[in-house]
């Protein structure tokens, strides 16, 4: 008995050179009912070994992030971007700044520039990018309690997942460890950092 596939506003789909949907992917977005779509060709991506030692380029690819009007079967989705990688993106913002490699998961990677992006409403997809949203905010937030000993890295994970954790608290953890010698961040650490359990958000 077939059963009924979900539906999502919210689509993040890659799409490698030489793929079914790869040259028509832009027809095939505007023929759907679009709130608001992303895509950018990725072609300046390198691959690199274990060692950080280049391998040479990666494959040209098409990134899309859109947003329908009327939600979508993830399956009919899979039917219309043949041979295309297809994600429901956990937070938008993410996805968008992604496009660009606007990350901290990525500032290692080519930083493409906002005008390489096509979009019915490139002036929207630049809010997104550069707005703070009030998830990140709490992400935020929780890195510092992480680094007060008052919540785990396994607490941000159960609420915000693992994706998350890889994304933000690295590069934290990073900058603590850096300036944990800092004299001058020792003595604004009791003003800077939350110092109690009491009335926590989460």
């Amino acid at each position: 008995m077939a059963t009924n596939s979900p539906k999502y506003r919210d689509f993040f789909i890659t799409i490698n050179e030489g793929a079914e949907s790869y040259e028509n992917a832009l027809e095939i977005v505007k023929e759907l009912n679009i709130k608001l779509y992303a895509l950018i060709v990725h072609d300046k991506d390198i691959l690199l070994d274990e060692e950080g030692q280049l391998l040479g380029p990666k494959k040209k690819h098409k990134h899309i992030m859109l947003e329908v009007k009327n939600p979508i079967s993830f399956t009919a989705m899979q039917d219309r971007f043949k041979g295309a990688h297809i994600e429901i993106p956990k937070y938008k913002k993410s996805a968008y700044q992604y496009l660009l490699h606007n990350l901290p998961s990525a500032r290692e990677k080519y930083q493409y520039p906002l005008d390489d992006i096509i979009s019915n409403d490139i002036q929207s997809i630049k809010l997104i990018i550069e707005s703070e949203t009030f998830e990140l905010f709490q992400e935020n937030k929780f890195l510092i309690y992480i680094a007060e000993g008052v919540r785990t890295p396994y607490q941000f994970v159960k609420r915000f997942g693992l994706n998350a954790y890889k994304q933000y608290w690295q590069p934290f953890r990073e900058m603590l460890y850096q300036l944990e010698s800092d004299e001058e961040m020792k003595q604004d650490l009791a003003t800077l950092m939350i110092k109690s359990t009491e009335n926590l958000p989460f």
